[in-house]
């Protein structure tokens, strides 16, 4: 599975758990990822963390 479609993926469940996933761009240097919901943002450093993160909040 490419990357991109990785992260697609883990953001369609976040999306379906109340989550909104977002992730900056490579081309800034290294890559975090963002979950926000309800105005709250938690930073992530990478997938590994995304996927503990959507397993915490059951978006499984």
């Amino acid at each position: 599975m490419s990357a991109a479609k990785g992260f697609h993926e883990r953001a369609a469940r976040a999306a379906l758990a109340g989550w909104q996933l977002w992730r900056s761009d490579a081309d800034d240097g290294h890559v975090r990822f963002f979950a926000a919901r309800w105005g709250q943002v938690r930073v992530l450093a990478d997938l590994a963390e995304v996927d503990r993160f959507l397993a915490q909040v059951g978006a499984t």
